[in-house]
């Protein structure tokens, strides 16, 4: 996840997505007081030797809410004490973290992607090795049906989607290219492909299901399907 006060743009980091590749670009045009989340090893474009690194992930201490401080002298974690930015924050948890002029007034932008192609790219995420990769039907009846991914609550709240716009993975460069004109970037930064190393194959996800896994990712993820007009 990216605050630019540089460039009054807020960038909610959904899975699964090619959001790693966007943050690092993204990461690019961010000055010292923007806000930039742990990227987890990730390299930035300009200088392949170099490991981004997170900056101004934890609110400044003088801005904790005296519950917050005493929580986190008690152990807690900033991040569940709620005066942690991290990777995959939902919008609402944002939104009570920063100014309101923040949230209102900058473009906010997410990634969304078919949800039946991106349960295959989770798939072999999950599980790299052949090895030790159980049968897709198997993958989704089991690790989809407890941890689904939750994207949708990543840009909306209450079932509203509040990001201003949402790229479509499918149509990812020529979103971001749209998205850097929108804000003015006259040389934006090119997307890399920072962790496309998992999935063998692209394109053919169809053929990984049969009729109930179509069927159960469909119910799962519903809500992200209706809005985006998504279809097996």
């Amino acid at each position: 996840m990216i605050i630019s006060h540089r460039h009054r743009f807020i960038y909610l980091k959904c899975r699964k997505v090619g959001s790693t590749s966007l943050e690092v670009a993204l990461a690019d045009l961010c000055g010292p007081d923007d806000v930039v989340t742990p990227l987890d090893g990730a390299r930035t474009r300009a200088d392949p030797d170099r490991r981004i690194n997170w900056q101004n992930h934890v609110l400044p201490r003088e801005r904790w809410p005296l519950a917050a401080r005493l929580k986190v002298a008690c152990g807690m974690t900033t991040r569940r004490a709620g005066v942690e930015f991290y990777n995959h924050i939902r919008a609402d948890r944002l939104r009570r973290m920063v100014d309101p002029a923040v949230f209102d007034g900058y473009f906010k932008f997410a990634v969304e992607r078919n949800p039946w192609d991106r349960e295959v790219s989770n798939y072999f995420f999950q599980h790299p090795r052949a090895d030790d990769r159980p049968p897709f039907a198997e993958f989704v009846r089991t690790h989809t049906v407890r941890w689904p991914i939750d994207n949708f609550d990543i840009y909306t709240i209450g079932g509203r989607i509040v990001a201003d716009r949402v790229l479509r993975h499918e149509t990812l460069e020529a979103d971001f290219r749209a998205v850097m004109d929108r804000l003015g970037i006259a040389d934006p930064p090119s997307l890399g492909r920072a962790r496309a190393r998992h999935r063998p194959e692209k394109g053919a996800w169809r053929h990984w299901y049969d009729a109930d896994t179509r069927d159960l990712v469909g119910r799962l993820y519903a809500r992200e399907i209706a809005a985006f007009d998504y279809a097996f």
